[in-house]
């Protein structure tokens, strides 16, 4: 093993242990926010079954990770539900992308040692405690496993470029491994399409120009990046309520948020103190001069830096093109969900950081060129502060109620902290009460109204309940739960026309098995059993084994006096729901008994 190979694994390894050491303390803590859709309630990562609709249904999550979603699979498969399984997995994961980032600069710095670029603008990026968010949340899953594969991508293709003058089907299979790590990552999160730009920055930086050579092989990468991007955003848009008022900003506070954005995350990058899940909720609407004033600064400084790539010395302006673009798909020109509750959040910035990080191990290779014991003095003092932060914001995640009161603690007006700490008052008037907050503080918070809603229906108050839920359908008219929930209210009033109104409108904007077959249900109490058996069967398409539309189903066939039909889908439902009373009874009114054991 020649003395290069030696001191990079011993490098690397000594990177990957700063990265497990500082998140160690993240196999301690629970589950939060979406983790439940995402995970512990998601029933196609818990089925045996589920991995194909992951991959080939498009409703079947609540955004196209499918990657995301079949590691969970596969891990449930290990460890069941048990989160230090997961949060285990996001911590080797971001260690793999801490060597991978460690390889990367050293192909563009090959004379760094310890006290070298590679190694400190890895190290800051293996322990910051920016990246809690994306190492400790089990959902961001996809921030670590695309990031994973977006250094993959970037080191291979480069790896690619620098020797693409040799045996010419090797190189093809080596640019088809990096189309192929590009298109993984997409899959794990869409935010990964601008390294095909990174990359030509990258190439700006070693050349000091882009040719066509370099931009013509990337061309399959954009139309990849642009297609996973669009979809992303028209998932963002109908299925993730990202197209709600709250973010329907006109085009000049898209522009003074975009120009502040990039500021904002450099400091908290600079000065990572206090962190938080939810951030304040500012606002800049450009009708203020001063609302322009970070935009402004970021020209200037474009400017500036332009004077010493003129000179040769690119770097800091490639660092900044880098961490600009990396970051333009959350700068808030799209409407991105989060940003209902906070314009920025830390996780957004897991790869974007690499910029910025990079300019500092520059920093401190400069200070250890000139003084290499002071250099790693100094170098490890800031490793071991961030380590200190990182433990210390970890504990933020050690389980959802530890982090809505920490972050309420930072952030008084998250009204989505409020909302969920609600659910804890064991007082339904109690209850009430903070739901009554939240809509005071979010008026077009769709799910405060829907919450106060069901908490006025537990008091039997349901006149009350339905006006609150006829405002979170005001706020959202694509909120299918509420609508499903009026019809049941309605239904039960004896109001069937109001009912099958409302059960079509939650059909129209969540077309699911369970949408078809309350509609179904429906239109055969009004005695449109043909319409009723179409819908259920429309249902059935999307999921074979539904239990409710088996039910319904069975129970149309019934009336018409197919009982042999009703039997069949009775048993079947059986089969996937063993024990269930409906399908019990239902067999026993057929005078067959349940299929199966007792």
């Amino acid at each position: 093993m020649s003395e290069r190979s030696r001191e990079f694994l011993l490098s690397a390894a000594a990177l990957v242990v700063l990265a497990i050491a500082a998140h160690a303390p993240a196999l301690r803590c629970g589950y939060i926010w979406d983790d439940d859709a995402y995970l512990t309630k998601n029933e196609l990562v818990q089925s045996p079954d589920g991995l194909g609709r992951i991959w080939f249904d498009r409703h079947a999550t609540p955004q196209y990770y499918p990657l995301v979603y079949t590691t969970f699979w596969l891990e449930h498969r290990l460890w069941g539900l048990h989160p230090a399984g997961f949060h285990l997995m996001n911590i080797l994961l971001h260690a793999g992308s801490v060597v991978l980032l460690y390889a990367l600069l050293r192909r563009w710095s090959p004379a760094a040692a310890v006290v070298g670029v590679a190694f400190w603008g890895t190290a800051l990026f293996a322990v910051h405690p920016i990246h809690v968010e994306s190492v400790a949340w089990v959902t961001e899953r996809k921030n670590v496993l695309s990031g994973l594969f977006y250094l993959s991508a970037f080191l291979v293709y480069w790896d690619w470029r620098e020797g693409r003058t040799g045996e010419r089907s090797s190189s093809a299979a080596h640019y088809t491994l990096a189309l192929g790590l590009f298109v993984l990552a997409l899959l794990s999160k869409s935010i990964t399409a601008t390294l095909p730009a990174a990359i030509l920055v990258a190439v700006w930086w070693k050349d000091g120009k882009v040719t066509a050579r370099d931009v013509i092989p990337l061309l399959p990468h954009f139309v990849l990046g642009i297609a996973g991007g669009l979809h992303t955003a028209w998932l963002e848009r109908v299925h993730v309520f990202a197209q709600t008022g709250d973010l329907q900003w006109t085009l000049a506070r898209r522009l003074a948020t975009a120009g502040a954005v990039p500021w904002f995350y450099l400091g908290k990058i600079l000065f990572p103190w206090p962190l938080s899940f939810f951030y304040p909720r500012w606002t800049l609407d450009g009708s203020r001069a001063a609302d322009w004033i970070p935009l402004a600064g970021t020209i200037a400084l474009l400017g500036l830096l332009v004077i010493p790539a003129r000179r040769g010395v690119r770097w800091p302006l490639a660092l900044t093109f880098f961490f600009g673009g990396t970051l333009f798909p959350v700068l808030g020109l799209l409407p991105v969900y989060p940003m209902r509750f906070s314009v920025v959040a830390d996780h957004f910035v897991y790869l974007a950081s690499l910029g910025p990080l990079t300019a500092a191990g520059v920093a401190l290779a400069a200070l250890g060129s000139r003084s290499p014991l002071l250099g790693r003095a100094c170098g490890t003092a800031v490793c071991l502060l961030l380590i200190g932060l990182t433990w210390f914001q970890i504990e933020d995640y050690r389980s959802i109620t530890t982090l809505w009161r920490r972050t309420l603690a930072k952030n008084p007006d998250c009204y989505l902290c409020v909302n969920d700490l609600a659910q804890e008052r064991t007082s339904l008037a109690e209850q009430e009460a903070e739901y009554r907050k939240v809509t005071r503080m979010a008026p077009r918070f769709e799910l405060g109204w829907s919450n106060l809603a069901q908490s006025l229906e537990k008091q039997e108050r349901m006149d009350e309940a339905l006006e609150a839920y006829r405002e979170a359908i005001r706020v959202e008219p694509h909120y299918s739960l509420v609508y499903a929930r009026v019809a049941q209210i309605l239904e039960d009033r004896g109001d069937l026309s109001g009912a099958l109104e409302n059960a079509r409108m939650a059909m129209r904007h969540r077309p699911g098995p369970g949408e078809y077959s309350n509609l179904g249900r429906l239109l055969a109490m009004t005695g449109d059993l043909d319409e009723a058996g179409r819908q259920i069967d429309r249902g059935l398409k999307l999921d074979p084994d539904h239990v409710d539309s088996l039910i319904n189903r069975a129970t149309i066939l019934a009336m018409r006096g197919d009982l042999r039909g009703a039997e069949t889908d009775l048993r079947r439902a059986w089969a996937v729901a063993p024990g269930d009373a409906r399908v019990r009874a239902g067999l026993e009114r057929l005078g067959v008994g349940p299929a199966g054991p007792r």
